[in-house]
């Protein structure tokens, strides 16, 4: 080898190392494969995400080592190739979120290989469905809000056309709540309105909509009514219910409701 060929040796060695430095730097999982799928080289956040160093994975069959998962349903290693997908990845008792998507890439006189890269999207997905789950729950009791309830009144109102049902809203508004908040303190009313939630959601079917509207009202959606009774018993039920005291702290409370019931629509009942 003369001075010219080791000085390009050189160089290119320089380059590969910085170019592995590089990928080992990004929050990435990348590995290379052969077409069988067997492991040619990775980062080190791919090994991290299998709980091992580089070396210890070289050659091991990437389905063997990590079994991705869509909807609890081991996807073949020849569909992910296929399809940049979502896929749930479990290790080390951690549920894993990876945006994963493959690439092949020719090399003179050798096989072809595949580079597959593994996006982990667990973060983002989770504060995308905490931010959907606020938009639609009130944040003090953790019931439905306002615009749930009318996006749920709209489907009902559907529902009943197609289906030829009944449904029922009842409207509850805290006696004296104001009275409450004055002479305990917000904390105090805050804690009734949460022991308030609790009983409604106690009370009504798993099918039924309780929703907070704001301040001390709260709404009741009743599917499928076949009865007038039965909305009247669980009217007569929470009346009863709110007559008796609630301890919160040290203090005891009689915080009595007041009810609107509306029938949509009522020929049948």
């Amino acid at each position: 080898m003369n001075e010219r060929e080791y000085q390009l040796v050189k160089q290119l060695r320089s380059t590969l190392s910085k170019m592995e430095l590089s990928l080992d730097a990004i929050d990435d999982a990348i590995v290379w494969l052969d077409k069988a799928g067997n492991i040619q080289w990775c980062n080190e956040r791919f090994a991290q995400l299998n709980n091992r160093l580089p070396i210890e994975i070289l050659g091991q069959s990437i389905h063997q080592l990590m079994q991705l998962k869509k909807q609890d349903i081991i996807v073949p290693w020849k569909e992910i190739q296929k399809y940049a997908n979502i896929y749930e990845l479990e290790k080390n008792n951690e549920i894993f979120l990876l945006e994963v998507s493959c690439c092949q890439f020719h090399q003179v006189d050798e096989e072809t290989n595949i580079v597959m890269v593994l996006h982990d999207v667990t973060a983002r997905k989770k504060a995308e469905k905490e931010l959907i789950y606020l938009s639609h729950h009130d944040m003090l009791t953790s019931l439905y809000n306002r615009p749930a309830f009318e996006e749920a009144l709209r489907k009902e109102i559907t529902k009943s056309y197609q289906d030829k049902t009944s449904f029922a809203v009842l409207l509850l508004d805290l006696d004296n709540f104001k009275t409450v908040n004055d002479t305990f303190g917000h904390h105090v009313g805050d804690q009734l309105l949460i022991t308030v939630a609790k009983q409604l959601q106690d009370s009504v079917r798993k099918e039924d909509f309780v929703a907070r509207l704001g301040g001390d009202e709260f709404i009741i959606i009743l599917s499928n009514i076949k009865d007038m009774k039965d909305v009247s018993a669980l009217a007569k039920k929470l009346v009863a219910r709110f007559n008796k005291p609630f301890k919160l702290e040290s203090h005891y409370f009689h915080a009595t409701v007041s009810i609107g019931i509306a029938i949509a629509p009522s020929e049948d009942i």
